[in-house]
């Protein structure tokens, strides 16, 4: 979500926090999983997206819940929930 909202960074962090927590995903979570690996590599490049990757990896499951608490307030306003009606 955080990516499809332009903000590649912080979804970079989490998703290689979640990537250390779980296990190997499967079917259309692996798919999914996949496509926003290459979207965001695209937007971030090999070098950026293996750090902030390795950022998350390094987070306790405590630590990465804080993090994305810290960055829900993005989905939260109003600027951000017109646009996300104006693209479903």
């Amino acid at each position: 979500m955080l990516c499809a909202l332009g903000q590649p960074e912080p979804a970079a962090v989490l998703l290689g926090s979640a990537d250390s927590l779980v296990g190997t995903p499967i079917g259309w979570w692996r798919e999914s999983l996949d496509k926003t690996w290459a979207d965001l590599l695209e937007m971030l490049g090999a070098q950026q997206l293996a750090t902030l990757a390795a950022r998350g990896a390094a987070l306790s499951p405590v630590d990465a819940v804080a993090y994305l608490h810290a960055h829900t307030d993005l989905l939260t306003t109003p600027r951000l929930n017109r646009r996300m009606r104006l693209t479903r």
